[in-house]
């Protein structure tokens, strides 16, 4: 092989594998022929439907919110995935602890060749109240069938630096791409908690730098950035007897555990168990609740005082609870 020959070859190596590192990903409303041509899950080939990719990217703005962007993908293989066209989007509503900035969603088809797309309109989305706390975006996409993509992008913004996105590499459907990048001001530290059964395929830390304005001084700063990612996430649905999918899940939530100011104080977060603790005694829907009076609360004393034995006052107590507690309907 003669020497110019061999270079050309080494670079058409390396720009290919580059090209197939950057197909995970495809840009929004862009897909490839590829995509329209798979007809099953190549790792999870029973699977109804998979989830192309899902991209996470938290950062923080010029006001120090962080702000929570997600693009994902779905391939639908057959009918019994056309459920998979229903979204919710959960989010915390209360006092706008957290805020949907904007959500947009499409449907791809390919019909004699051409591609298709079928977009969300405004008013196929709903705003439903969940609880006191929480509210959903709720919407289905329309002219789902076998073959179908469905795509999704939203943006979510929050003002509480302990309120730091979880990700979620595994879902109740095959997942061939999650990859999450975060992107922090390193006067705020954060303790990843990582559960991963499988090898990642890309986790990298890089830095960048950025800066904001006091007091008409412009004061620079460190932003740490890392990606995670994994490659052919198996499924994990919903089992009988199973309290908490969620937990179960391969995933990374981020704990914050300091605050550091440039030239200011240092605060320290819920980095020990006596500040949760004492976090927990102090919530209205957990340990406050102890110190609420209850209806008929006297009258049920009385009673259980008057029995002879703990287990007699025990299963009057929860006989009269079993009674009187009705369910709201609502599960949190």
């Amino acid at each position: 092989m003669k020497p110019y020959s061999f270079i050309v070859s080494f670079l058409l190596f390396f720009l290919l594998q580059g090209a197939t590192a950057q197909t995970y990903v495809q840009p929004y409303g862009k897909v490839d022929q590829a995509t329209f041509d798979l007809k099953q899950c190549p790792f999870e080939p029973d699977a109804n439907a998979m989830v192309l990719f899902d991209k996470g990217d938290v950062y923080f703005n010029s006001d120090f919110d962080i702000v929570y962007e997600r693009h994902k993908r779905i391939k639908i293989f057959n009918e019994h995935a056309k459920g998979e066209a229903d979204f919710r989007i959960e989010y915390y509503s209360i006092r706008e602890y957290e805020k949907i900035i904007s959500v947009q969603a499409q449907t791809i088809n390919q019909k004699d060749g051409k591609t298709v797309i079928t977009k969300l309109a405004n008013n196929q989305k709903f705003t439903q109240k969940v609880d006191k706390y929480r509210s959903a975006i709720v919407f289905t996409l329309p002219d789902v069938q076998p073959g179908s993509i469905l795509e999704i992008r939203y943006t979510l913004q929050t003002a509480s630096f302990a309120n730091f996105p979880t990700w979620k590499f595994q879902s109740s459907l095959p997942v061939a791409y999650s990859e999450l990048t975060t992107s922090v001001p390193d006067m705020i530290i954060y303790k990843p908690l990582i559960r991963i059964q499988q090898p990642f395929e890309k986790n990298k830390i890089s830095s960048a730098t950025g800066s904001y304005t006091s007091g008409g001084q412009v004061i620079p700063y460190t932003k740490n950035v890392k990606t995670m990612a994994l490659k052919d996430v198996p499924s994990l649905p919903q089992e009988p007897f199973m309290t908490s999918n969620a937990d179960n899940l391969q995933s990374v939530m981020h704990q914050l555990v300091q605050i550091r100011p440039i030239g200011g104080f240092v605060s320290t977060a819920n980095d020990t168990w006596a500040k949760i603790g004492a976090m927990l005694v102090d919530d209205e829907d957990f340990g406050s609740q102890f110190k609420k009076k209850l209806e008929g609360e006297q009258e049920l004393i009385q009673k259980a005082s008057a029995m002879s034995s703990n287990d007699a006052r025990i299963a009057y107590l929860f006989k009269e609870v079993k009674t009187r507690m009705k369910w709201d309907g609502h599960d949190n």
